[in-house]
């Protein structure tokens, strides 16, 4: 038995995959443990990450593009097992269908081992033939299964899919090969405001803070702290990302960045944290070092036992700049402490 939480092999498979049908190398092997086995058919085994970095680099510059049709995906302890086809865009713009079971087995929430049982030959020979109904969608009687379009659905639906997909990382099927669109997720319904018009007041179609952006010196040492603080991570890009559009959008002349945003409870319209450390340029200066300075000071945090809260997190080595302070004329009480780069928050119990 294992206390492993259904479904996030799958989860990890998926998002994998979209590494993959991306032709991003990197954030491919981003998903393996350190001392990992990777074996494509009877080809030899890979047994470092570089090795496997090399291996799918070189795959993905023979061919245009590649999409995973997903029919089923089991979990069993710490081995999942996928059947799919392979669906491969040659680069004289012909392509092939080929039926693949791959094996994963897990360490944690990496994994260890990833072995593709598949023939590949065909890809490269278009000579050798290939049955027409050679697929694992085939069933009996001849008759075929609808799959899922899970990887479709990973960049039209998957949160990470589709901000990866707008920020440099879109799959290759979606500019090449078949040219498959992705669909524009539809804006969030918002509810009329006292002038009986959606959005702002200003007219304008602006619904809601989506995030705060906190940049950080170290990626690995600040995510346990807002997590400490009842944050949880809804969106993990840790294994780096780069694209020339970002870059342009932040003013800059490269923008590679890895990052998480963090939310506070279930609710999916939330404001979220865009927790990032920047990789290339690297950070520069430091936060500021009071609360009245020019700009965005500080992001306020509501509780319902301040003391307690204080308590706590001072016990904990977390620097603050006094004790809690009532406000004169009202209920509320404020006090105000430091992330691990300085960056400042506040605690706020009570109400204006």
């Amino acid at each position: 038995m294992t206390d492993r939480i259904p479904g996030l092999m799958a989860d990890s498979i998926v998002r994998q995959f979209g590494r993959g049908e991306a032709f991003d190398s990197q954030g491919f092997i981003g998903f393996f443990t350190d001392k990992p086995m990777y074996q494509f058919g009877n080809g030899e085994p890979c047994l470092t990450k570089a090795a496997i970095a090399d291996s799918v680099t070189a795959f993905f510059g023979m061919v245009d593009a590649l999409y995973h049709d997903i029919r089923n995906i089991w979990e069993v302890g710490n081995t999942a097992f996928v059947e799919m086809d392979v669906i491969y865009w040659r680069k004289d713009g012909t392509s092939v269908t080929l039926p693949c079971a791959d094996i994963f087995r897990f360490q944690g929430d990496k994994i260890e081992e990833l072995r593709i049982f598949m023939d590949a030959n065909p890809i490269f020979e278009k000579s050798m033939p290939v049955g027409e109904k050679a697929s694992v969608m085939t069933i009996s009687g001849g008759r075929r299964v609808v799959p899922p379009d899970m990887m479709r659905r990973y960049f039209t639906e998957h949160e990470e899919g589709v901000y990866r997909a707008a920020n440099g990382y879109a799959p290759k099927w979606s500019i090449a090969g078949p040219r498959w669109p992705l669909r524009s997720q539809p804006l969030a319904s918002t509810s009329s405001n006292s002038n009986g018009s959606n959005g702002s007041r200003s007219g304008l179609p602006i619904e809601r803070i989506f995030h705060f952006n906190i940049n950080c010196t170290n990626l690995d040492r600040t995510i346990p702290f807002y997590q400490m603080l009842g944050f949880k991570v809804v969106l993990d890009f840790g294994d780096g990302m780069e694209s020339r559009e970002m870059a342009e959008a932040f003013g800059i002349g490269r923008a590679n960045i890895k990052g998480v945003h963090l939310r506070m409870g279930d609710g999916e319209t939330a404001t979220r944290i865009d927790l990032l450390e920047f990789q290339n340029p690297a950070p520069t200066g430091q936060p500021y070092p009071h609360l009245y300075h020019t700009g965005i000071a500080r992001m306020c945090l509501k509780t319902s036992n301040i003391w307690q809260t204080y308590r706590d997190l001072r016990s904990k080595g977390v620097e603050f700049l006094s004790e809690p302070q009532r406000l004169p004329g009202t209920d509320v009480t404020i006090v105000c402490f430091k992330d691990p780069d300085g960056t400042f928050l506040e605690l706020l119990e009570g109400d204006f």
